[in-house]
């Protein structure tokens, strides 16, 4: 299974991959540049993404539905309310 976490944070999507580093024939791919995001997810061809809702622009969630409508496989999106 290729699975695409994409985060903006390097220490959220850290901790997600360790999260999912034990799952057994599984690829993990970290995106945390967000340009571009519709092509790097098409060279992955992940089976599932990840990714960070966080505070969405409208362009933000443009670029999401792009993506869902591309990949056409499972998309989870969270929101950190940690408040670090």
């Amino acid at each position: 299974m290729r699975i695409a976490i994409v985060d903006e944070s390097a220490a959220r999507a850290s901790i997600i991959q360790e999260g999912l580093s034990s799952l057994a024939d599984c690829e993990i791919f970290v995106v945390s540049e967000r340009r571009g995001l519709v092509a790097q997810i098409g060279r992955i061809a992940p089976d599932i993404v990840l990714m960070d809702l966080g505070n969405p622009s409208r362009d933000i969630l443009e670029e999401y539905f792009a993506v869902s409508r591309v990949l056409d496989r499972p998309i989870a999106m969270f929101v950190d309310e940690s408040h670090d």
